[in-house]
């Protein structure tokens, strides 16, 4: 990591793969040892319905259809992190964030869940940040201290235009060998469509892999700090040493 930040603005951090549907039988057994339980000893089943929609080519007609699913709910004893397993997804959502070395750390019951439910192939995997910039000041619209003047322009072109402003977000989507990076950035504005009276800036970072992975050959520690430190990097370009004076504080 360039910058050691005694502070962040992180509001979730989420770590998921999508897979083929999975046997989630054993997940009773493995979720009482003593490896889990140390870091996620509350244990929650939830079940709900999934619809599909079939054609039927002899009536011509689409059919909607539904079936039962139970997924399950890991917390640590805060809820402040979680573990949510579905027959064909798994994430880990961090509330509170302090670096990557837990998520490192948590990588390896990800790893132990994998093995479990026979994960032959990964459809997709994703690691994102969404960083939640909330400075306490009036002038709302005014970041021209604090975020790169690039990631700037549609604002400014919108207060030029002395307009009242509801939100002003953008988006790139960049793309990597093997995977494409998601990064929507600017004002959302939780109280939209009313007008923007927060100053409240938003970096969001998604990368996801391009192709399906073997689970069994894929190297998952080492993905993950190799998503983890372009994003980091993304980050580091996105802002202005003001900013950086604020999280080291």
């Amino acid at each position: 990591m360039k910058n050691r930040y005694k502070r962040n603005f992180l509001t979730k951090v989420i770590f998921r793969i999508d897979f083929e549907q999975a046997k989630l039988g054993q997940l009773k057994t493995l979720s009482d040892t003593e490896k889990i339980k140390k870091e996620f000893p509350i244990n929650e089943e939830e079940r709900g319905e999934e619809g599909m929609i079939n054609f039927d080519f002899v009536t011509k007609a689409f059919k909607q259809a539904s079936s039962p699913v139970i997924s399950w709910n890991l917390f640590n004893k805060n809820r402040t992190k979680k573990i949510k397993i579905h027959p064909r997804f798994l994430f880990i959502e961090y509330l509170k964030y302090k670096d990557s070395s837990e998520l490192l750390k948590d990588i390896n019951l990800i790893l132990d869940l994998i093995k479990n439910f026979e994960i032959k192939t990964i459809n997709r995997l994703g690691l994102r940040y969404i960083n939640e910039i909330k400075l306490g000041s009036k002038d709302f619209l005014n970041w021209n201290n604090y975020i790169n003047n690039h990631l700037l322009g549609s604002l400014k072109f919108a207060t030029s235009k002395k307009k009242n402003i509801a939100r002003a977000m953008g988006q790139v989507v960049l793309k990597e060998e093997n995977s494409n990076i998601n990064f929507n950035y600017g004002i959302w504005n939780s109280n939209y469509p009313n007008e923007i009276n927060e100053k409240t800036f938003i970096l969001d970072f998604d990368e996801y892999s391009k192709f399906p992975l073997d689970a069994e050959s894929l190297d998952l520690s080492a993905t993950v700090k190799e998503f983890n430190k372009k994003i980091e990097d993304l980050f580091e370009s996105s802002i202005k040493d003001n900013l950086r004076k604020i999280l080291k504080t």
